[in-house]
């Protein structure tokens, strides 16, 4: 909700005469009592074996900035950068053996040294060449591509489940997948055309980075996790359209952070944040 319509709640439901002045500079206060429970998640995620990694714009008065979001399975963890780059990304620090599970976006690639790039994003983009076919033959021949790539994908996970995890598995489909874009022997090469040489560029971008998961049981395929927990913010930037403090960006990260958080957990927001703020008003646990 806005803060303007958070004002008129109150005054509707509760008869409490709040203007949405003092509604922000509430929600700006916080930032001073949840410094503890946010960095608290932060060390979580610094902890963690696989972290999903995902962003979206955010406006500072209507200066365009970047919310990020790192997830786990029980730990959200979101903060707002002006900038969107690789030494924003690696500034959220992780633990030598943790796998980074993000899109194909370059910021990501020295987050950690374990990487597995998002199976749905590579999908999505398949499906949508950004080119004109020049003949029927070329849309053809692009459409047996993609459906070509996907098979080994679909076979991949399938083996995950059957076979189990190992090194050996995933490098043999690291090599399949190679072949069949013609990397392992390039005379044989039939792919060709503007969105196959997109398509191709894309995937080998980020060799060595698709078939993570099958090394390790904890490592999923796709990024949906994040993106998932992202959806609330994209709601939540759409009805308020940016921030306009710094302070006030910085307190809705916190926020946001312990409220995705909770969801996580099966746990009540409200109940939580009671009493973090009853612990250090009061001085008792």
């Amino acid at each position: 909700m806005s803060d303007r319509k958070i004002s008129e709640l109150f005054s509707t439901i509760f008869s409490l005469d709040i203007s949405p002045a003092t509604v922000s500079n509430t929600l700006q206060r916080l930032k001073d009592y949840l410094k503890e429970d946010y960095k608290n998640l932060e060390e979580e995620i610094q902890k963690a074996l696989f972290v999903h990694r995902d962003e979206t714009g955010w406006q500072k008065n209507g200066k365009l900035n970047w919310l990020w979001v790192a997830s786990t399975a029980q730990t959200v963890y979101f903060q707002i950068t002006e900038k969107r780059n690789s030494e924003t990304a690696c500034s959220l620090k992780t633990n030598k053996d943790c796998v980074t599970i993000s899109d194909a976006l370059a910021a990501y690639n020295k987050t950690s040294k374990k990487q597995q790039k998002c199976w749905e994003h590579l999908s999505r983009l398949a499906k949508k060449p950004k080119h004109y076919f020049k003949t029927k033959k070329e849309k053809r021949d692009y459409e047996t591509l993609v459906e070509k790539i996907m098979q080994p994908f679909s076979q991949a996970k399938k083996d995950k489940r059957e076979i189990g995890c190992s090194k050996e598995l995933r490098q043999k489909y690291d090599t399949e997948i190679l072949t069949l874009l013609g990397e392992k022997n390039r005379r044989q090469n039939r792919w060709f055309g503007k969105n196959t040489l997109r398509l191709k560029k894309y995937i080998l971008k980020q060799q060595g980075k698709w078939f993570t998961f099958l090394e390790y049981p904890y490592v999923d395929p796709t990024n949906n996790r994040a993106e998932r927990d992202l959806r609330h913010e994209v709601l939540k930037r759409k009805i308020s359209q940016q921030n306009r403090s710094t302070k006030h960006m910085q307190s809705y990260a916190m926020q946001a952070s312990l409220y995705m958080t909770s969801k996580h957990r099966n746990q009540q927001y409200y109940q939580i944040l009671h009493d973090s703020l009853t612990t250090q008003l009061t001085g008792k646990i």
